[in-house]
């Protein structure tokens, strides 16, 4: 669930990896191989979608992209948010960082919301989401961020 504070045009950064670790969506990283976590091993990824509240959009992601980038317009309150990025074959999991900003306020925002257990200020940036699979249900939010209730 995400809280948005006014109704506008929100922008979701959908990402695999974190801004600060700056590799493609396809990329792998270094890393241990421990429990599921198989070390950031690359992946071939061609779509990304979104889906908040009703409204729903997908991209393909151009080769070498860090991230993919959509803009909805978000009634205030508290809504859902999913995400899928897809690749050949049909294999589909959720972006690990979603960041959102708001971009516009406006009355006439339609029918649309902003991302998962988090909460929008009307003005800026939320900071980072990151999520491990919806089927899972486990993520993270930045202590500045405040959680709606589920």
């Amino acid at each position: 669930m995400i809280e948005a504070a006014a109704d506008g045009r929100y922008e979701f950064e959908l990402r695999r990896w974190p801004r600060e670790i700056d590799k493609p969506i396809t990329e792998g990283i270094p890393g241990e191989v421990k429990d599921w976590y198989t070390g950031g091993r690359a992946m071939d990824r061609r779509t990304a979608r979104i889906k908040v509240g009703d409204a729903e959009q997908t991209r393909e992601i151009p080769e070498g992209a860090k991230s993919v980038t959509f803009t909805l317009a978000v009634k205030a309150g508290v809504t859902h948010m999913q995400t899928w990025l897809t690749g050949d074959g049909g294999l589909e999991l959720g972006a690990y960082y979603v960041y959102a900003r708001s971009v516009g306020l406006s009355p006439e925002a339609g029918p649309a919301s902003p991302p998962c257990g988090s909460y929008i200020p009307s003005g800026g940036e939320f900071g980072t989401s990151s999520f491990r699979n919806s089927s899972q249900g486990t993520h993270r939010t930045p202590p500045t961020i405040r959680r709606s209730d589920p």
